[in-house]
Formats: structure tokens, sequence, C-alpha cells
């Protein structure tokens, strides 16, 4: 999954990306420089997944809840 698409689910379940680093426990820079790679790591995932009660299917488009376009 790109940096982008996972951007995009985090703006579409109301988060900021400051929000969102707080949530994550990671600082905001370290977010955008996670988000900024070309593949982001499976670690980061599992943790948007767990933290946002977003499933790892959905974030990949692979069951109906989140739409990645």
């Amino acid at each position: 999954m790109t940096g982008e698409k996972l951007k995009k689910i985090i703006a579409e379940n109301g988060y900021t990306m400051a929000s969102a680093a707080r949530s994550l426990d990671m600082t905001p820079q370290h977010l955008n420089q996670a988000l900024n790679a070309a593949d982001v790591k499976s670690g980061l995932l599992e943790k948007v997944s767990t933290v946002f009660g977003i499933s790892i299917a959905s974030l990949y488009g692979e069951t109906p809840g989140v739409a990645i376009t």
C-alpha cells in the first residue's frame, strides 16, 4: 500500500495527520516520513488497523468499509 492511499484513508476517517500521529503514538514528522515511503511497512498498517478500527483487508480494498481508489 502506498502512503498516499493511507493518507486518504486517515483523512476519510476524520483524522488530521497530527491527530493520527498522536493516536498512533508517533510524532507527526515520523508519520509523514513513514507515509512518504514507496511502500508502507506492514507494522504501521497493523497499528493503523488496530488504532482506527479498520480491518487489514479493508485497507487493501478486499472488504467493504473503506474505499481505496
